[in-house]
């Protein structure tokens, strides 16, 4: 956000942007990981995955069910 008069105001509306922004922002930077998965290391590659498993348990449950029919159908491509 590069309007400065946002940053400084403390109302309501500002925060939420805030937020939002920060939220954006790291989602943003998950999906730039996943693109570039090959190139992680071990460390980083662990921080992802927990990442990855906290926003599993941030869906909620329709969210989840379709995440998790993926994922189950990725396990049995792997078989």
């Amino acid at each position: 956000m590069s309007d400065p008069d946002v940053w400084n105001s403390n109302g309501i509306d500002s925060i939420d942007k805030k937020i939002t922004e920060v939220a954006n922002d790291n989602l943003d930077g998950i999906e730039s990981s996943l693109n570039h998965i090959d190139k992680l290391n071990a460390k980083d590659f662990s921080d992802l995955h927990e990442e990855m498993k906290e926003m599993l348990g941030d869906l909620n449950r329709d969210n989840f069910k379709k995440a998790g029919k993926v994922i189950v159908n990725l396990s049995r491509e792997e078989e």
